[in-house]
């Protein structure tokens, strides 16, 4: 799974780079997206060896600026990350990475670490009276 990954983010990396070369995009759309690949494909691998496990999450690279393409209008502040935490039953925060520039980096949780968290949530809010 993970070379399969690292095999999106290449071909990834040609679109963009076809798509410079016809001067479809701007440069710094070009560096921008060419250093976002490069923060996830250092993840994936990071990830991967420190697991020993081929398995990836769904991985999101986004800037300080682009915070609210995945928390809408009211994301949180970089300041308060924590490696670790868990965002709005959604995203866990796995941390920064310089690649180029700076990018926070999340892995989305699948649909049963979702529904377990929400049922965690649901019963904390309706303790069982005896």
């Amino acid at each position: 799974m993970v070379r399969a990954y690292l095999g999106y983010l290449r071909n990834e990396q040609e679109v963009v780079d076809d798509r410079v070369s016809r001067r479809e995009v701007s440069p710094f759309y070009y560096r921008h997206n060419s250093n976002r690949i490069r923060a996830l494909r250092q993840i994936a691998m990071k990830l991967a060896r420190e697991s020993h496990n081929d398995y990836l999450p769904e991985l999101e690279a986004v800037s300080g600026t682009e915070l609210r393409l995945l928390f809408g209008s009211q994301p949180p502040s970089v300041a308060e990350l924590r490696a670790g935490e868990v965002l709005r039953n959604t995203f866990r925060y796995l941390g920064p990475v310089r690649a180029g520039e700076l990018f926070y980096v999340f892995a989305r949780l699948d649909p049963y670490e979702q529904s377990e968290l929400n049922g965690k949530a649901v019963s904390k809010k309706n303790p069982q009276r005896e």
